[in-house]
């Protein structure tokens, strides 16, 4: 992704920086470790521009709102999603609905624990197949 993104000419305009986080095991940590980068760099933040499929890219609004973030635009993305899939986006656009630190409501912390545990283990419990 980081390849594609730095080869189209829209993510390597001068005016443009690309940031890359890939220690994160689920979209909460990943936002999190996004704006810990932009705080510890003391990075400007302009517009910033979310490449995910659409029920994705919901999430990661809501969660970028949620720390802080105002400037933020979704990409049309052509990925398609079978129905398993778009019930679990369902559900965890829900979950971040309620509760967008994944650590106040004790069924989304305990859900994301067992599912980052998992993760980092190589496996995934809120799995598409």
């Amino acid at each position: 992704m980081k390849r594609f993104l730095e080869s189209c000419c829209f993510a390597t305009a001068r005016h443009y920086k690309t940031i890359f986080e890939n220690q994160s095991l689920d979209t909460w940590q990943n936002i999190e470790n996004f704006k810990k980068i932009i705080l510890e760099n003391k990075i400007d933040v302009g517009n910033i521009y979310v490449f995910a499929d659409s029920f994705h890219s919901i999430r990661v609004s809501l969660l970028l709102k949620y720390h802080g973030f105002i400037n933020i635009f979704k990409t049309h993305s052509y990925i398609k999603l079978d129905l398993r899939e778009k019930i679990k986006e369902i559900i965890l656009i829900v979950m971040t609905f309620i509760d967008p630190s994944g650590t106040k409501n004790p069924i989304i912390k305990r859900v994301l624990e067992k599912e980052r545990k998992l993760r980092s283990s190589g496996n995934t419990y809120l799995k598409y197949s």
